[in-house]
């Protein structure tokens, strides 16, 4: 009997595998020449697009117990799932008989990815942005896909700098169209004329639709950074540097000299002898 093996009644193929190879046996006898005819036909793949037809004779020899049909598989950049054909047997001459097993199913294994919507996130992880600048561009990122319309939620969120002091709160749908990658969204600062030293605050991303992922980074920091001058600076008292004491000085004469030593110390012998000489 002429059958396919097991292993190539119904085997799974990738996209792109390039071939498939279908092993074909004979027995229990293997006496004498016999031949069998195959060919392919459509199931859910379609010839020329998904495999090339492929059809023919296959000739044991006397004592020949396997042969194989080789089919070559087509990769396409569809997305179109797993896709099968057939392989039948049929037309056996030399005496042999058609057993079971005369057709394979092959199926070809979609290698292609379906459309993705998309992983969104924050261009930048952090932002330094000046008192004075009035606004600050936040950038959000939408990644690995683009397919249908997709939404996500923004929201700021206080650290040091507060919302309606120091920035405008923000909280809003951000919007992307089908095939739209990049959205922005405008944070307002505002210059308050008050030393702080440099404030943050938080934007973050929540609440995808459309399929979308939220990716990483999610959350933005922003600092403000202070353009007030310090009031403390230069008094010494905060941060300001205190003056240097005035220089040491040294009065010249002040200092005992050698040659003044030597002069006291001729008046103090002379003296006594002054005053006796007097007194005789």
């Amino acid at each position: 009997q002429i059958n396919f093996t097991a292993a190539s009644q119904a085997p799974i193929v990738g996209e792109t595998g390039a071939t498939v190879t279908l092993n074909v046996s004979r027995g229990p006898g293997t006496q004498g020449d016999v031949t069998v005819d195959f060919a392919t036909a459509d199931g859910t793949a379609t010839a020329a697009a998904d495999y090339v037809a492929t059809s023919g004779t296959l000739a044991f020899a006397d004592g020949q117990t396997a042969q194989q049909i080789v089919v070559d598989i087509i990769d396409d950049a569809d997305i179109e799932g797993d896709e099968n054909f057939f392989v039948n047997l049929s037309n056996v001459a030399g005496g042999a008989d058609l057993g079971a097993a005369i057709r394979s199913t092959v199926t070809i294994a979609d290698d292609d990815d379906p459309p993705s919507p998309g992983i969104l996130l924050m261009n930048n992880q952090t932002l330094n942005v000046d008192e004075n600048a009035g606004t600050v561009d936040i950038i959000i990122r939408r990644a690995t896909g683009n397919e249908g319309a997709v939404s996500v939620m923004l929201n700021s969120a206080d650290g040091t700098a507060l919302a309606g002091q120091d920035y405008q709160a923000i909280s809003q749908v951000v919007s992307f169209a089908n095939a739209e990658n990049t959205r922005t969204v405008t944070l307002t600062i505002l210059d308050d004329q008050t030393f702080e030293g440099n404030e943050t605050l938080s934007l973050s991303l929540s609440n995808p639709t459309g399929n979308a992922v939220i990716g990483s980074p999610s959350n933005t920091t922003v600092t403000i950074v202070e353009d007030e001058p310090d009031p403390n600076a230069g008094t010494g008292n905060g941060g300001g540097t205190t003056p240097p004491p005035p220089p040491t000085t040294t009065d010249p004469d002040s200092e005992l000299k050698p040659e003044s030593i030597g002069a006291v110390f001729w008046l103090l012998i002379l003296l006594p002898l002054v005053r006796l000489v007097r007194k005789k």
